[in-house]
């Protein structure tokens, strides 16, 4: 039931956008994408990661924290830049190569995720990595 609310609630948000020709949410709609964006996934369902999307690039999600149901701490200002990188062969067949610009500074996980933010892969990186080999075995072609 609340998978299809939120669907229902961020579809209303960006229908009013296109029809106000917003370049942004109000106030008001950005409350309502909040209250989605901080829900765990599994139980919002994929408005969780659109909400996501159209708020600031900013905000770091921590799911794991959000699907366990005693945790208090929901998200967090990104206080550091993330490194940039490039990834290589574009399209990638069995493989990626993504390279950061800088070494990792400490471990961590580099998620692949689809465009609505839905993650498709997962792999660890270590301290001082700067460059991971991203299996794509797992992921459905074209994404």
């Amino acid at each position: 039931m609340m998978v299809m609310q939120n669907q229902k609630s961020y579809n209303q948000i960006w229908l009013e956008m296109i029809i106000n020709d917003q370049e942004g949410p109000d106030s008001v709609q950005v409350s309502t994408l909040l209250s989605i964006a901080y829900q765990c996934p599994y139980a919002g369902g994929e408005a969780v990661y659109q909400a996501r999307a159209m708020l600031s690039e900013d905000l770091v999600y921590y799911d794991s924290t959000l699907c366990n149901a005693g945790s208090q701490q929901l998200i967090r200002q990104n206080s550091e830049t993330p490194p940039s990188f490039i990834a290589y062969p574009n399209p990638g067949k069995d493989y990626v190569i993504i390279e950061l610009d800088q070494e990792a500074s400490g471990k961590g996980i580099l998620s692949l995720t689809t465009t609505l933010g839905s993650v498709v892969g997962s792999q660890v990186i270590a301290d001082g990595d700067q460059m991971i080999f991203f299996l794509l075995d797992q992921v459905s072609a074209g994404l």
